[in-house]
């Protein structure tokens, strides 16, 4: 048999009850929290990049976008049960409540929902490793905050040093490089896999890289990049560097494999001696 569409009230009826059945499993995560702090030394950390994802651009939510924002911006793999989504969804509010990131609040026209209280981050990972750890850098108590603020812009100006020494030290490699991908492959274009990842503009994008070069190997210190983007950067280059050689020897190959002498056909030949 056919089945008929449902109609516009018992789709209202499916919705109401799906949203009432997962508010159900959010509930008791949101009420007590669950797995967090004592797991992971990092969690509050965690909690408030999650927290700020789900709101994105938004100062509140309601209830009913609670499980479907989790599910877009916050969950790490794929849940294939929507209440696991709305359980975990409750958790994570119970600590940004807990945190002060978020506050409870009723909106007169759109019901139950939550108000983003700090839109900055407050907590950050720091450390590696097995020594990484949640610490807070800001809403601290006066004396703390001002100490916080002195340590971080000793930090700014120590890696900001750091990264101009490296883009210093990599400007004779990122030269070579490019020198080697036009002496392999003279007719190399800026790739447009490079689209989209801040490494040269736009524009220049399918054009010959020899008429290029200079942008290439220029750009990263026009965009001041720090040691992460630079070791990206590097990486990208290497890998059009080895393309233009796989190139080159398969071109030598291609021209190892040809006669050194091209054969005469016997007619052609008998003509040719009649000419001498």
């Amino acid at each position: 048999m056919p089945v008929l569409p449902l109609t516009e009230e018992q789709e209202r009826w499916v919705i109401e009850r799906t949203l009432e059945r997962n508010v159900r499993a959010f509930e008791p995560a949101y009420a007590n929290g669950g797995f967090g702090p004592d797991t992971y030394p990092c969690w509050s950390a965690y909690v408030n990049r999650d927290v700020l994802s789900m709101f994105g651009t938004d100062d509140w939510i309601g209830i009913e976008d609670v499980g479907p924002r989790y599910k877009d911006y916050c969950a790490r793999q794929y849940e294939p049960f929507e209440e696991a989504t709305w359980r975990k969804a409750g958790n994570l509010l119970h600590y940004g409540r807990v945190l002060g990131l978020i506050a409870e609040e009723h909106d007169p026209e759109r019901g139950r929902g939550w108000r983003l209280v700090h839109g900055e981050l407050r907590w950050i990972v720091e450390g590696t490793g097995y020594g990484k750890r949640a610490v807070q850098v800001r809403g601290l108590p006066p004396a703390e905050q001002e100490a916080r603020d002195r340590y971080e812009a000793r930090m700014r100006r120590l890696h900001a040093t750091l990264d101009r020494k490296a883009r210093l030290k990599a400007d004779v490699h990122i030269s070579d490089m490019v020198d080697a991908i036009l002496e392999q492959d003279p007719e190399t274009v800026v790739p447009d896999y490079w689209r989209g990842r801040g490494f040269v503009p736009e524009w220049l994008l399918g054009k010959s890289l020899a008429g290029s070069a200079t942008v290439v190997r220029e750009t990263h210190h026009a965009l001041e990049m720090d040691r992460r983007q630079l070791h990206e950067w590097l990486r990208w280059l290497s890998s059009l560097r080895d393309a233009a050689g796989y190139k080159f020897f398969s071109r030598q190959r291609e021209r190892a494999a040809l006669p050194e002498h091209a054969a005469i056909p016997d007619a052609d030949a008998d003509a040719l001696g009649g000419l001498l």
